[in-house]
């Protein structure tokens, strides 16, 4: 009888789960840089097969996956240095930075990133607009109040 192919390290895994989906385990890197596993499910192998590989493609890529348990704090700090740090000018990484930790991280550091929601997210930037006594930028909360036409057309008459 031939021996089983076995797939190569890191590949990952799906199996069968009792209650009859299948499930994906893959080891995909984080933000602050350890290594944690993370599980996609899928009704059918063929589906869950697929969320696996782009786990791993994510994964290959170097793009880091939080897992449930990551902050948006931990985001931050990822997205600071990894992101803005050595792709922007020192002073507008300063500007970043400031932002981050004055306004954002205060209110928003401590969230599950799993668990933020569209609503919840919207409520912390209105807060904060009236808080500060700055106004978001149009069109963050819906249809834009633009003018019907530019500021530099021409009026015809």
């Amino acid at each position: 009888m031939p021996r089983r192919k076995r797939n190569p390290n890191g590949s990952g895994t799906v199996t069968k789960r009792s209650d009859g989906r299948y499930q994906a385990a893959v080891y995909v890197p984080q933000p602050d840089g350890t290594v944690k596993r993370k599980y996609a499910y899928g009704r059918t192998y063929d589906e869950c097969d697929s969320k696996r590989r782009e786990l791993i493609d994510r994964a290959n890529g170097g793009i880091p996956t939080p897992t449930r348990d990551m902050t948006l704090g931990q985001w931050f700090d990822y997205w600071l240095e990894v992101i803005v740090k050595p792709n922007l000018a020192h002073n507008s990484y300063r500007t970043y930075e400031a932002a981050v930790r004055l306004h954002l991280r205060p209110r928003l550091g401590s969230k599950v990133m799993v668990k933020l929601g569209v609503k919840e997210l919207r409520g912390v930037v209105q807060r904060l607009a009236e808080e500060e006594g700055a106004r978001p930028p149009s069109g963050c909360f819906g249809p834009s109040q633009r003018r019907s036409r530019p500021r530099w057309s021409k009026t015809s008459g």
